[in-house]
């Protein structure tokens, strides 16, 4: 587990891909990675981001006062069963995928995707909570989220879906919300 803070209109440029909190040899994660960036600063990513992939991965990304978080591949975070991820934006910050952005999927897992003043765009699919008994929280508030091809929330049996569109605007191609039975 680590933190990862990048602030002071500083930038974080990466060639290849990034990735953090796996776990080892498939054993879950005690405390949640971190990813902070603020004031101004930025998060470049030229290949895929990958985060919170073992069995219980955990994964905090916090992002405020027009910072930026650009991948210019895939997003995924959260694939492991028992997944606990936290996506909080504000002020201005915005998130940027190239191709599919892809969190907490597996059984059991729990995303809390909080858009404040913010922007995410997604120029492929978002699979945001799916696996049996997965629970979503997605808020945007003075935001907007565009993905650009399908956009699933919710997805499998036993899940749960808590999403709240305020003063803001969500664009997709097909939205599918709580799919799977007793969803």
């Amino acid at each position: 587990n680590g933190v990862i803070s990048i602030d002071h209109e500083s930038i974080l440029d990466v060639e290849n891909n990034v990735v953090v909190s796996t776990g080892v040899d498939g054993m879950p994660n005690d405390k949640p990675s971190e990813i902070f960036i603020d004031n101004g600063s930025g998060l470049k990513i030229h290949g895929d981001m990958k985060g919170g992939i073992s069995a219980a991965g955990k994964l905090n990304l916090s992002m405020d006062k027009s910072s930026e978080l650009v991948v210019d591949g895939l997003v995924t975070i959260g694939v492991g069963d028992g997944s606990e991820i936290s996506i909080k934006t504000g002020d201005g910050s915005s998130i940027k995928v190239g191709k599919d952005l892809t969190v907490a999927v597996g059984d059991n897992s729990n995303v809390n995707l909080n858009l404040d003043s913010s922007t995410l765009t997604v120029e492929g699919n978002s699979i945001i909570g799916s696996g049996k008994g997965s629970i979503t929280d997605f808020h945007i508030s003075n935001s907007s989220a565009v993905s650009k091809d399908n956009m699933t929330l919710a997805k499998g049996d036993d899940t749960k879906v808590n999403m709240e569109v305020s003063s803001s605007q969500l664009e997709t191609d097909t939205l599918s919300i709580g799919e799977g039975d007793n969803a």
